[in-house]
């Protein structure tokens, strides 16, 4: 059992990679219901990529991109103020820069994933790693590295949050590796699982992703629904002009899952490219997520919802982004109280950023249709700037993110809004 701390109450949803180059400055911020909790340091690990996951004491655990990246706790103290622990330090062989939200078990151990490092597999600097963080009784905690991925048919690059089933089994995906098909050799992406024994965790790919019509290159992760199943999506970035798509994958004995898409994005006025931190599910068995964009330069963009239907599922666009003070390329969704879907935009809004500092935003949902207001607008100064992941909801209803840029030294934040 996990001595003397608090169990977990909610897990992130998914990881992004944000592979972009922006301008930087420190400045002012107008007041507002966002409140930067902690700003990382120019001398340390800092540029979060990843989203945050909560105990039930209110504690904030992430990680950390750059410097080789960290795993840190953010604790609430006396006043209103948060402090800062660092639990662990990567150094590269055991992997490097964590892009992707952590997950507990029931043990309060920490799981995720580094998207390099490792090895000397994938241009001699490694594929990735999933770690495991323990905590130890007299204080601290201890890494272990439970898989080095090598780039081949086990796959690569993982940049998602995990998850685990009942029996302590972790689930997850890779971006690349696989079928080596896709991006000029690279892969197409795997979903994979790790199983512990006696003698340690063996890694199994559950799906290879072909890079044809059964998408490839999956940044997201999976989640389960009740009778096992696994859902995620594919943003497309393999051969024959792939949009993405939406999938399920069923269990099918011994050996690999058998693959059913549940909607191929067309690239147009639906979106394509699906990132950000993953699918989630609603009381009702449907599902939401967000793309990234589509065929046109002027697509932004989407929220959209699967809905099951005795003929099989059907996609719909609730949100399209326009890309201006709304914002632009969403990471992700999450249900707030009375049912409102929130999340974040890497771009947009009105911040003097190069294509805009992103934003966190509302959907409400009025009859058949939903309305979307812009809940805090970042600045290219000490609010945060250009939010990678999404966000995480609070017993209070006030959401938890990160920024990997900004902060007061320019190199991120973790901010709480309130809307």
């Amino acid at each position: 059992m996990r001595p003397n701390r608090r169990w977990p109450v909610l897990s992130s949803k998914v990881g992004y990679n944000a592979a972009v180059t922006l301008l930087l400055a420190i400045g002012t911020f107008a007041a507002s219901n966002e409140k930067v909790l902690y700003s990382f340091s120019n001398y340390g690990p800092n540029g979060p990529l990843g989203g945050l996951i909560l105990d039930n004491a209110g504690n904030l655990y992430g990680t950390a991109s750059y410097y080789y990246g960290a795993v840190f706790e953010l604790s609430p103290a006396p006043g209103g103020a948060w402090t800062e622990q660092t639990l662990y330090e990567f150094t590269g062989g055991d992997g490097f820069a964590p892009s992707a939200a952590l997950v507990f078990d029931n043990a309060g151990n920490l799981y995720g994933t580094t998207l390099i490092g490792g090895g000397t597999g994938c241009g001699n600097v490694g594929c990735g790693t999933v770690f495991e963080l323990s905590p130890v009784s007299a204080g601290g905690w201890t890494e272990a590295v439970l898989y080095r991925f090598t780039g081949g048919s086990d796959g690569g690059r993982p940049s998602a949050p995990l998850i685990l089933d009942a029996q302590g089994n972790v689930y997850g995906t890779t971006t690349q590796g696989g079928d080596m098909s896709c991006g000029n050799g690279s892969g197409c992406g795997t979903v994979f699982e790790l199983s512990p024994g006696l003698g340690g965790w063996t890694q199994s790919v559950l799906y290879a992703f072909a890079g044809g019509q059964d998408g490839s290159n999956p940044y997201t992760g999976v989640i389960f629904d009740k009778s096992g199943n696994l859902y995620g999506t594919t943003a497309g970035t393999g051969s024959n002009k792939e949009y993405g798509t939406v999938f399920k994958l069923t269990a099918s004995g011994h050996g690999p899952w058998k693959q059913s898409v549940l909607y191929r994005f067309k690239g147009g006025r639906d979106g394509a490219g699906p990132i950000g931190e993953g699918l989630i599910w609603d009381a009702e068995g449907n599902l939401y997520g967000t793309t990234g964009g589509g065929e046109s330069p002027a697509d932004n963009g989407t929220v959209f919802e699967m809905r099951k239907t005795k003929a099989g599922w059907t996609e719909r666009v609730l949100y399209r982004f326009a890309g201006g003070s709304d914002g632009a390329f969403p990471q992700g969704v999450t249900f707030g109280k009375p049912g409102h879907l929130y999340g974040t935009t890497l771009f947009g809004g009105p911040g003097h950023c190069f294509g805009g500092c992103g934003t966190v935003f509302r959907l409400v949902r009025c009859g058949n249709s939903w309305t979307e207001t812009v809940a805090h607008d970042f600045e290219q100064g000490g609010d945060g700037q250009n939010p990678a992941a999404g966000l995480v909801h609070g017993k209070q209803d006030e959401f938890f993110g990160t920024t990997p840029w900004g902060g007061a030294n320019g190199v991120g934040s973790v901010f709480e809004v309130k809307p």
